[in-house]
């Protein structure tokens, strides 16, 4: 049988705190700017039960 490795990354996600009920229209300025500078963020979250927050996914805080 053939040694298989398994290469591990680890997801980063960054939370950044938003004014309460402006959590969307963060995330789309954020994506805006990822768009525009081609910032090599993976994924924007901004689940509708936590106020207040955005979840980004990155490879570093220096990408935030």
């Amino acid at each position: 049988m053939e040694d298989k490795k398994e290469e591990l990354t680890q997801v980063k996600i960054f939370v950044v705190k938003t004014t309460t009920g402006q959590e969307r229209n963060v995330a789309r300025l954020i994506a805006s700017k990822v768009d525009m500078a081609h910032i090599p963020i993976k994924s924007l979250l901004v689940p509708d039960t936590l106020k207040g927050y955005v979840f980004i996914e990155a490879d570093g805080p220096h990408l935030v």
